[in-house]
Formats: structure tokens, C-alpha cells, sequence
């Protein structure tokens, strides 16, 4: 069992804290820079202690991994000094704003000689693996689309609609894409380019593609509008849909000679993420092997290297 440290009161912590009790570990303190907030949310998810502030959950002597999933600018500040208290560390998507933090916190990482790992759910529910046993019956793959859009009701100034916060639809959802698509076919992305409609001071909607080995995908993420939001992967033999695949748990097989498929299962989707927390923790690991430090790096270089092409960085 391992006792986990809480940064945020963010509405995905629940879920989280669900998933990783599901598998016999524990939460032991929450933080939040408004203590009112903590305590509430302590009382309500039965945790025992509260702090008004992230630092008091790093100095916890009991806390021996920080889940942090706080505002996206503060992913690398959170982590760094998580990582100095010899903390191990579960770090929401995107990773880091810039490739240059990434590779500093996972050599600090090394340094203090704790597991470091970024959360990227749909990489580990049953329906991925799903998709990889059937794959081969699809033929060589043509192309590939991916939508993410639900409305959501942001009010004006939200720091979702600011880059400078690590807000925008892009760094939000392309985690998603990126992790999952290379995970899938072992491949890197290429070619990457896109276009973007702003919002107050960042991308409301990104359109975006790029290429793993001779696939072409095409991504389109919306915070404006509800979209089908499936990935569509389309083969010589036929096509594999999966619905919400940033959290899958429903998956469509269809071949052309009229054969299909059909996974569906239910229940909280980060089980299956903490479980393997949990079980590279208890062998050890300090990286792990399915999402390692050049795939978390390499995500943040595709996150900057769009954002500074449409002038939305420096």
C-alpha cells in the first residue's frame, strides 16, 4: 500500500483518489493555497489531513508519492519541489510548458532517486489493449482522425483561455493524441503542423496533423463545441472506432468482409493508471516503461513547437 499526498482540489482528483483506493492505496493529506477548499473537500473524500498550502503536503513525513494536478504553468514548479522532498510523483498532462522543465525534473528525478511519471489515462484501460489485438486485422493503416470537443462552461478570464497559464485547447487534450497514437503503432511524430481559431488569449480550437512513419492523422480539439469524439483508425481491411479514447470504454471493430467486434466495459478508468503506479513502485522503477522520459519530452516539444509557429509564445 502506498500513502498518497494530494496538490489541488481540482475536479479530476476524485476520480483519481477513486481509482488508486480501488487498488488498496491510500490518501493521507490534501493541500490547497485556500485551506476553506481543502478542508471541505477532505471532509467530503474522508482524508485525514488538510493543509492550506502545497508545501505542507510535500513536507509530510507519511506522504510517500504527490499527485499533482494543478493549473498546467505550475506542473513543473509542483513536481520540482515534490522531487526535492524526495517525493515520488504522479504529474497530470500536458507534462511540463517547456521541453527544458521536462528533462530537468526527470534528471532531478534521478538525482533524488524517485519515480517520476506523467498521468496519461488512456494508455492503460482495457480497451487499448483491445485495439492492439485487433489492429492486424484491419491491414496496413491509411489514416487516422481524432476529435475531442465538449463544451464547457469556462467563464470569461478563465485561465483555460490563457496561454500564459498553460491554458488552450491544444496543450489541454494533445497529450491524448500524441501519447496514445505512438503508443499504439511505436512510432514518433513528424511532420506535425495545424491551425488554430484564438479564444481570449490562447487557441479555442486547434486543427492539427502530423505523420507516424507513412500515417497520416488528423486531430481536431474544441473547447467551443461538442464533437463526436472518437478515434477513427482506418485500415486497407477495415476500421477501428474508439469512442472517447482519452478514457475509452467502448471500442468498434468493423471489417470490411462484414466481421465485427465490439469491447465495452465500465467503471473508473484511473484503476487501471494507478494500478500500474502501484506496480512500478513496488518493483522498484523510477521511470515507467510505458511512458518514459523522451515520450513525455517529446510531447512538450510538439505542444511548443505549434504554439511558437502561430505566435502564440515567444
Amino acid at each position: 500500500m502506498y500513502r498518497y499526498g494530494i496538490v489541488s482540489t481540482a475536479s479530476i482528483t476524485k476520480r483519481f483518489i477513486d481509482g488508486l483506493r480501488k487498488n488498496g492505496d491510500e490518501v493521507v493529506c490534501i493541500g490547497s493555497r485556500n485551506i476553506e477548499k481543502a478542508k471541505q473537500f477532505a471532509i467530503d473524500n474522508s482524508i485525514e489531513r488538510y493543509y492550506g498550502s502545497y508545501e505542507e503536503v510535500y513536507e509530510d513525513k507519511e506522504v510517500d508519492i504527490v499527485y499533482i494536478p494543478v493549473i498546467n504553468n505550475l506542473h513543473y514548479e509542483c513536481a520540482k519541489k515534490s522531487i526535492l522532498h524526495k517525493k515520488n510523483v504522479v504529474l497530470e498532462k500536458p507534462f511540463t510548458i517547456k521541453p527544458s522543465e521536462a528533462s530537468e525534473l526527470y534528471e532531478l528525478a534521478r538525482e533524488n532517486n524517485v519515480f517520476l511519471f506523467e498521468g496519461v489515462k488512456n494508455l492503460f484501460v482495457p480497451s487499448t489493449d483491445f485495439v492492439k489485438e485487433h489492429l492486424a486485422e484491419i491491414g496496413r493503416v491509411k489514416s487516422i482522425t481524432t476529435s475531442q470537443g465538449i463544451k464547457k462552461p469556462f467563464s470569461k478570464g478563465h485561465w483555460m483561455y490563457d496561454i500564459s497559464q498553460g491554458g488552450g485547447a491544444y496543450i489541454g487534450s494533445c497529450a491524448y493524441v500524441f501519447h496514445y497514437l505512438c503508443h499504439l503503432f511505436n512510432s514518433e511524430v513528424s511532420n506535425l503542423d495545424g491551425t488554430y481559431v484564438p479564444s481570449e488569449n490562447s487557441d479555442l480550437i486547434a486543427d492539427f496533423s502530423f505523420n507516424l512513419g507513412d500515417i497520416k492523422v488528423n486531430s481536431v480539439i474544441d473547447m467551443s463545441r461538442d464533437l463526436d469524439n472518437t478515434c477513427v483508425i482506418n485500415g486497407e481491411k477495415g476500421k477501428i472506432i474508439i469512442d472517447e479514447f482519452w478514457r475509452s470504454h467502448h471500442v468498434l471493430v468493423l471489417l470490411n468482409n462484414g466481421n465485427k467486434y465490439e469491447f465495452s466495459d465500465e467503471g473508473n478508468e484511473f484503476v487501471y493508471e494507478t494500478k500500474h503506479i502501484q506496480d512500478c513502485l513496488i518493483k522498484g522503477l523510477k521511470e515507467s516503461p510505458v511512458i518514459k522520459e523522451k515520450d513525455s519530452v517529446n510531447e512538450v516539444i510538439n505542444i511548443e513547437y505549434l504554439y511558437r509557429k502561430w505566435g502564440l509564445i515567444k
